[in-house]
């Protein structure tokens, strides 16, 4: 009989386990679709200043993914819509030999000084998790390799 307990403990961990990862799988597709969301009432509000937008304003925008991410300033060179009707511009940072052309599309838009460092935290705060959890995994690794040599 205690085996028998056992293993329906180990199939109700598993399967409590596999219900967990796909919450928060769901969860994970839910924050995504809440940032799209958030995105696009962004551009909304801010329609028609975007749509003011044109070359020699100055931007500020979010350029990059994930842990490359940043925060950019520059001036607009060039302004258009793609084929999906979204506005994209052209937009150079730096000067000289240090300029960048960067192709954005006004959803990476920061209309306010607000928006730029609230930008910026979720940027250092997503850097700083990553280094978290990269130092976590180093002192396991670490962990292991002693244990494994004793």
């Amino acid at each position: 009989m205690p085996n028998e307990n056992t293993t329906e403990q180990t199939t109700y961990e598993a399967k409590r386990a596999e219900l967990l990862a796909d919450i928060a799988k769901a969860q994970a597709k839910v924050d995504g679709l809440n940032e799209k969301l958030a995105k696009l009432d962004a551009v909304e509000a801010n329609s028609a200043a975007i749509d003011a937008l044109k070359a020699g304003d100055a931007v500020s925008y979010l350029f990059g993914r994930a842990l490359n991410k940043r925060v950019l300033s520059g001036v607009i060179v060039a302004t258009g819509k793609n084929d999906k009707a979204v506005l994209q511009l052209k937009v150079q940072t730096g000067e000289g030999l240090d300029a960048e052309l960067n192709l954005i599309d006004s959803s990476a838009l920061l209309m306010s000084a607000e928006a730029v460092l609230k930008a910026q935290e979720e940027i250092d705060a997503a850097v700083a998790e990553a280094q978290r959890l990269a130092a976590e995994a180093a002192a396991a690794k670490a962990a292991a390799g002693e244990g494994g040599q004793a």
